[in-house]
Parts: structure tokens; C-alpha cells; sequence
């Protein structure tokens, strides 16, 4: 059977894992919710639209699910206008790729695992419900996203409003976020339905976004210090805890 991976939801970490196609897929394709786009990401990839919030999406999306191997689904909750219709979308890819049988990652963010309850928080876990029922999915929650292009220093550097800088980090790199994807799809059996995917490196945001800051060549952030203020998560099933060995740790500046 030819490995082939859809990705539903092509945006910065879709494409980025597609590019680095470490798995060797003999063909990827990754549906964007851009009307009307189309086009060859590299050779073994291409880009196509979808309305994904269409009440045709189940025809329009099965003879596509039929080629393929493997699934991520990368959808945030803020490609939703409104959250009820999030959760009708993800019921209804839920229910499409079970009528068809394929392994699929469903993306999701340590939000979920958050100690402070909030819509966003409320809503994730809602989302992660859809798929935890069934053996087909995994959820993977991630940290914040960095890679070359993306740091939350390069965002901070654009804004005058300060931040804890006694809070802790909770972030990934593109390169464990691609790794923690294929972990998780090689030993997909054997691996609890939810997984978190944090670095374990967890420094004060004043000394790392400093350090990160002279790395990309931007000012440093504004920054208050509340010890009590400090984000909390609840880190369940850490992949590490499974055998996964990180790449980036310490979350230096990524090369892709």
C-alpha cells in the first residue's frame, strides 16, 4: 500500500512537516480553506482548497480520504468564526474518516491542559473529546510553535505591552514538533490516545526571550514580574515519558 498523508489544515505546521516528509510519503496533500487555491507545494506535494464548513464537506472531501494512509488534522479553533460550528466540522471529519479506517493526529495545544478554565480552554477540550472515543485518533497537544520564521520574540517585538517575564516557557520547535508526528504515527498502537509535546526546558520568559531576542536580532520585550501571575498546565503523558528523545531541547533558533 503506498504511504500516502493528507493534511487537513495546511497552514505553518502543516507545511513545514510536509517539507521535511521524514517519513517518506510517496505523496502528500494539504487542503487549505482559501477558496479557489491550488498549487504544487514541492514535488511530492500539493495544495488544494476546500470549503471546509461547506454542508457537502463528507462528498467533497471522501474520494480524497480514500488514497491516503495517514491524517493530520491541524485545525485551530480560530478557523471558526463561530465554536459550534468547530465542533460540528471536526464530528464531521470524525465520522467520514471512520467510515473509511485511517490513523489520524489531531493537533491540539496544551491550552487544553490549562489549571485556569476559559472559553478557549473549554472549547479544546471539547475538541479533543470528538476524537478520544475512537482508536482511529490520537490527540497531540503541543506548546507554543517556533521555527525560524515564528518566535513569540518576533510578535513581542511588534507590540508595547509587557509580560511576565517570571512566567515560564512552554514552547517546541518545528523540528520536535515534525519529530513528535512521526513518533507518534510509528508506534501509533502502542501510545496513549493523548500525548503532550512540550520541550522540557522551562526558563523564566525575562532570561530565555532575552537570550532568543539577541538570536534574532530584535529588542527585547517589555516585560512585569508576578511570581503568583505564572501560566499553569497540566502536562499528561508527556512524550518523552514514552521514549521519545528530543532534537531541539532547548529550544534554540531552528534551521529550517
Amino acid at each position: 500500500m503506498k504511504k500516502e498523508l493528507l493534511i487537513i489544515g495546511f497552514g505553518w505546521l502543516g507545511q513545514n512537516y510536509a517539507l521535511a516528509n521524514k517519513l517518506h510519503f510517496e505523496r502528500i496533500i494539504g487542503i487549505k480553506r482559501s477558496a479557489g487555491l491550488r498549487y504544487q507545494l514541492d514535488a511530492k506535494t500539493n495544495v488544494c482548497a476546500l470549503d471546509l464548513f461547506s454542508d457537502n464537506l463528507p462528498n467533497s472531501i471522501s474520494e480524497i480520504l480514500k488514497s491516503a494512509s495517514h491524517i493530520i488534522i491541524a485545525l485551530p479553533p480560530s478557523s471558526a468564526k463561530i465554536p459550534e460550528d468547530y465542533l460540528i466540522l471536526l464530528e464531521k471529519l470524525k465520522t467520514t474518516i471512520v467510515s473509511i479506517g485511517i490513523k489520524t493526529i489531531f493537533i491540539s495545544s496544551i491550552g487544553a491542559g490549562s489549571l485556569f478554565q476559559s472559553e478557549r480552554k473549554i472549547l479544546l477540550e471539547q475538541s479533543e473529546i470528538v476524537f478520544l472515543e475512537n482508536s482511529l485518533f490520537k490527540v497531540l497537544r503541543f506548546g507554543g510553535l517556533i521555527g525560524t520564521d515564528r518566535h513569540p520574540v518576533l510578535s513581542l517585538a511588534r507590540s508595547n505591552s509587557a509580560i511576565n517575564g517570571a512566567d515560564l516557557v512552554n514552547l517546541i520547535s518545528i523540528e520536535d514538533c515534525c519529530g513528535t508526528i512521526d513518533f507518534l504515527f510509528n508506534n501509533f498502537s502502542s501510545l496513549p490516545k493523548l500525548l503532550t509535546a512540550v520541550s522540557p526546558y522551562h526558563p523564566a520568559k525575562v532570561e530565555y526571550y532575552n537570550k532568543s531576542s539577541a538570536e534574532y536580532k530584535v529588542p527585547h520585550p517589555n516585560y512585569y514580574f508576578d511570581s503568583e501571575e505564572r501560566t499553569a498546565y497540566q502536562l499528561v503523558n508527556k512524550v518523552e515519558d514514552f521514549g521519545y528523545t528530543w532534537i531541539n531541547e532547548k529550544l534554540k533558533r531552528p534551521n529550517n
